[in-house]
């Protein structure tokens, strides 16, 4: 069986970051495009993954559709948790459903779209599924000025080689404490370190 690591190897990638499994509960998060989205799904699935929840963050650069899965037949000193990470905007957020691979996910996309406004497309029965259909509200989104950068919540993980990175940057420390990671705009203008990565 291949490690979680390297399972998603040869997809095209935004970033992979190997996690501190105590810290944040899972030992490697990969930042995708939607585009590789079902790929990813569909690798996790053939190696015998399960999915647990698909859930948001409303971040100032964008909502973040998270999906954690992980696997039972992995040594218990070896956690297989896997968190995939996909970055929609504001204005239209849309995801396509991976509903059809993992079919337990249909439900949390249903979820995620009450609380964040996720549309998840080719769903087979989009609709709310904990809140009226009449309601209008998604109440996860927060307004402008308290949306935190996506980037301050990075502390337990460092990159994995190489990096693509089209949204995302890793260049804070792993011992950093949450409050000192450097923003995107702030890593630009750094002259501490090399960027791995170009923002699109």
């Amino acid at each position: 069986m291949k490690t979680s690591e390297n399972l998603l190897e040869g997809l095209d990638i935004c970033a992979q970051t190997r996690c501190r499994y105590e810290q944040c509960g899972c030992v490697t998060a990969v930042f995708l495009d939607q585009v590789q989205l079902r790929a990813a799904a569909s690798r996790l699935f053939e190696a015998g993954y399960h999915i647990e929840d698909v859930t948001g963050v409303d971040f100032a650069e964008g909502i973040e559709v998270i999906y954690h899965f992980d696997h039972f037949d992995h040594p218990v000193d070896y956690p297989a948790r896997v968190t995939l990470r996909v970055l929609t905007d504001h204005e239209s957020p849309e995801v396509p459903t991976i509903s059809d691979i993992f079919s337990g996910a249909g439900w949390h996309e249903r979820e995620c779209f009450d609380f964040f406004g996720v549309t998840f497309s080719d769903h087979p029965q989009f609709r709310p599924l904990l809140l009226p259909a009449e309601f209008d509200q998604h109440p996860l989104l927060k307004p402008e000025k308290n949306r935190e950068s996506l980037y301050a919540f990075l502390g337990a993980c460092e990159p994995v080689k190489p990096v693509k990175g089209e949204r995302y940057h890793f260049e804070a420390s792993v011992e950093a404490p949450v409050e000192a990671q450097k923003t995107p705009e702030a890593l630009a203008s750094s002259d501490t370190g090399q960027s791995r990565s170009e923002k699109a």
